[in-house]
């Protein structure tokens, strides 16, 4: 694992990671995903350009998702997940998606309700991981998390 970059501003941190492998990224995401997921809920969004809704469906299961359909292309937005659903994700992470993220925090029942394009929100919650190329992601974390993610990377 190499950190790349930190940086930080009043309320937020953001990391640059790169990993030597597809297992060591997993890895890092299994880790920090449990951890989290005792602290806040755990959602995630995948965009594809050729989903297949059959697959997203296997993984939730609970029927915690919907999908945002746009031009090109389709966005899942899945809320709530439970470790068997983070882990699924993370084991598909990057073979079906051109984006996905894990954003953690509470989301309101009513913006899960419209079933809109929820980026914005995604990616204004507490902490999100978002995929950037094969084994990179970059993590923005409020500053009250940094030390708790320090734990899980060499700095």
């Amino acid at each position: 694992m190499k950190v790349n970059s930190i940086q930080h501003n009043d309320n937020k941190c953001c990391l640059s990671i790169t990993f030597s492998n597809e297992i060591e990224e997993r890895i890092f995401l299994k880790n920090i995903l449990n951890w989290f997921e005792k602290v806040l809920p755990v959602n995630c969004m995948l965009t594809d350009l050729d989903t297949s809704y059959s697959i997203y469906e296997q993984y939730f299961r609970r029927n915690n998702y919907y999908v945002f359909d746009r031009l090109t292309t389709a966005s899942i937005f899945a809320f709530d997940l439970t470790s068997s659903e983070i882990q699924e994700v993370i084991s598909n992470w990057g073979y079906f998606t051109i984006d996905a993220i894990f954003a953690i925090g509470t989301i309101d029942d009513e913006v899960k309700k419209k079933k809109l394009d929820n980026t914005h929100i995604f990616k204004s919650l507490p902490a999100v991981i978002t995929q950037v190329l094969d084994y990179s992601v970059d993590i923005t974390i409020e500053q009250r998390y940094f030390k708790n993610l320090l734990q899980f990377i060499e700095v």
